[in-house]
């Protein structure tokens, strides 16, 4: 697992390197503007619903309009630290889904950009079939579809581990890591699709080399952070350096084979 966990954090700077040797910087671009709108709007509404459901809050306890100068102060504090505390929660919980809106808005964009990224690994060329490219951005979603609700449940399990001794203090971490390796699950996947694996064959291929899921999605998460940048190019590299990882990875274990 350590070295499908060092394969899978080195391939950004290869995914770098070949997007910028193969001119793929249109392929970057694209889903990286389309990211950049998905976040603004729904940053945007968050803002304006977190000071509706403050508001709502300050008027269901009978703070909502006072003329008390004392108790004006105390519900000007008050209203801060809601407005505060909703926006926290909902940019926690926007990054949550963040990776299954990118995975099912822009799937048409991360498959045309996983067929090049294999093409220029295996020098294999890749016939563009309407039909399969359909199958293609279905299967991509229904696998995004599913691995939300199986994260879901994994993540409740372990919040409710939380108040538990010493299992409770390691639960962040775990839960870190569970939202990383299914980040990288589906960047895998497309690739592993190119490969002719089934949704279950892909899975258990997955599950194997969960190493290399969890620092693709590690390493998503470092470059999202980045103001703008980490928007523009986080999706993209994403992509590449799970193809790049996975082709890396079976060469290795051809080579333990002979």
């Amino acid at each position: 697992m350590f070295k499908d966990l060092i394969t899978g954090a080195k391939t950004y700077m290869d995914a770098h390197v070949l997007i910028r040797d193969n001119k793929l910087l249109g392929f970057v671009l694209i889903p990286g503007i389309i990211n950049l709108i998905i976040f603004s709007v729904t940053i945007i509404i968050g803002w304006e619903y977190a000071d509706r459901i403050t508001n709502a809050m300050l008027e269901l306890i009978g703070w909502g309009n006072s003329d008390d100068p004392d108790l004006g102060m105390l519900n000007s504090i008050i209203q801060l630290f809601f407005m505060i505390l909703f926006r926290l929660i909902f940019i926690v919980f926007y990054l949550y889904i963040y990776k299954y809106i990118v995975l099912i808005i822009m799937s048409p964009v991360m498959a045309v950009l996983a067929d090049k990224a294999n093409e220029i690994l295996t020098g294999e060329k890749s016939v563009f079939v309407l039909k399969q490219f359909i199958s293609d951005v279905l299967r991509g979603i229904v696998i995004a579809v599913r691995n939300l609700f199986v994260e879901m449940a994994i993540l409740f399990a372990l919040f409710l581990f939380t108040a538990i001794p010493v299992i409770g203090w390691i639960s962040p971490v775990l839960m870190f890591t569970v939202e990383f390796f299914f980040y990288g699950f589906s960047m895998i996947d497309y690739t592993n699709e190119r490969k002719g694996m089934s949704v279950k064959e892909s899975s258990s291929y997955i599950y194997k080399h969960k190493g290399l899921a969890i620092a693709n999605g590690g390493m998503f998460y470092l470059m999202l952070i980045v103001p703008i940048v980490g928007l523009l190019v986080a999706p993209s590299y994403g992509v590449v350096a799970a193809a790049i990882a996975a082709h890396e990875t079976d060469k290795r274990n051809n080579l333990n084979r002979q």
